[in-house]
């Protein structure tokens, strides 16, 4: 992860689309929703989503809901669902652009559980060097290390602690 310190964040949202990593987008949610963080899954399209190996869930919010909520209501914390067909669709959206320039601009950060689109995120001129602090990225590769440190994030950083 990232070692900058970053600025906490009001609320955490977990975006998925079809073909994401089940298991970590799973792990990721029900481990931040069990120390108290306040995380929404939010997905593309709002009804049930079938994940890259066959899991379907059903998101908490759909991606217009998200930007409503999200635009202007201070910081947050985005993270990115893994999965090349989930991440393809994801930044595919203008929606999701949106939300990750207006995150950024207000101080928020971005997790992404996939160094696999770095590349997609500078083409995109979101990945820069001004704000590659906001980005938290896992370190060694390995996912479930990364839940944890972002779950320590939100616990420290957010107050999600019982």
């Amino acid at each position: 992860m990232h070692k900058n310190m970053l600025a906490p964040a009001n609320k955490v949202y977990i975006l998925i689309a079809p073909g994401f990593d089940e298991e970590a987008v799973v792990s990721c949610l029900c481990q931040m929703r069990r120390v108290g963080t306040a995380v929404t899954l939010v997905g593309t399209p709002a009804l049930w989503i079938t994940g890259a190996t066959g899991l379907a869930v059903q998101p908490d919010c759909s991606l217009d809901a998200w930007q409503q909520a999200a635009m202007g209501n201070g910081r947050c914390l985005i993270v990115i669902a893994g999965g090349q067909s989930c991440t393809t669709r994801l930044l595919s959206d203008a929606r999701v652009y949106q939300g990750l320039r207006a995150t950024l601009s207000q101080g928020g950060s971005i997790a992404i559980l996939s160094r696999a689109i770095l590349p997609v995120l500078s083409d995109m001129r979101l990945w820069s060097a001004t704000a590659v602090g906001q980005f938290l990225l896992p370190e060694n590769g390995e996912t479930a290390v990364f839940i944890r440190d972002l779950v320590h994030f939100t616990v420290v950083a957010l107050g999600g602690s019982k």
